[in-house]
This record gives C-alpha cells, structure tokens and sequence, in this order.
C-alpha cells in the first residue's frame, strides 16, 4: 500500500466507477421502446450515481471534507464534484436528444 497518491486513487476510483455507470447506461439503451429507454436511462443514472458519489465519500473520508463544505470547497478540490457536473450534463443531453426525437415522432 501507499504506493498511490491519495488523488490518484480517488480518480482511478471514478474512473473505474465511469465505465460500469457507461456499460450499465450501454445495455439500458439496447432494448425497447424509446420511452422504455428513457425509462431506463433515468432509473440507471438516479440508482447509481446515488452510490458512486456515497461509495466515493465513504471510502475517501476526510474530516476537514465537512468543514471544506460549508465553505463551498470539496476536499478532493472539486474531483467528485466535477465528475457528477460532467455525468449530469450527459445526461441533459441524452434526455434533449432522446425528447426531441419522440416529440418528432408524435407530428
């Protein structure tokens, strides 16, 4: 052990959590109907970036991370919260296209 820098091994943790969120949101978008998709899409991102960023802040507990936000600054320097912004803008764009597209269908 201690051969990883503690930052390292917070972003090897996300990535790592990226490509299973990645495969899970994969097979959700193989089968079924648009809106099943949609459906699906939905459930997988609320399921499970619910447990990355839980699992993420139960093994890279900091007891200076409660006290870094109330100032608004996260420990990690704005890891954890970079990746949920960056998985959240994808899924605005998934969910823009994927509307877009049914609503075309309905005219």
């Amino acid at each position: 052990m201690g051969r990883q820098s503690d930052e390292h091994l917070r972003c090897l943790f996300l990535q790592c959590r990226d490509m299973w969120l990645q495969n899970s949101l994969d097979d959700a978008t193989r089968q079924g109907t648009a809106y099943q998709q949609l459906c699906k899409v939905t459930d997988v991102m609320r399921m499970h970036v619910f447990e990355i960023v839980t699992q993420y802040r139960a093994i890279f507990l900091d007891f200076s991370a409660s006290q870094d936000e109330e100032c608004g600054e996260g420990a990690d320097g704005g890891l954890l919260y970079a990746w949920a912004n960056r998985r959240m803008l994808t899924f605005i764009e998934f969910l823009q296209v994927a509307l877009q597209f049914n609503y075309l269908q309905i005219i």
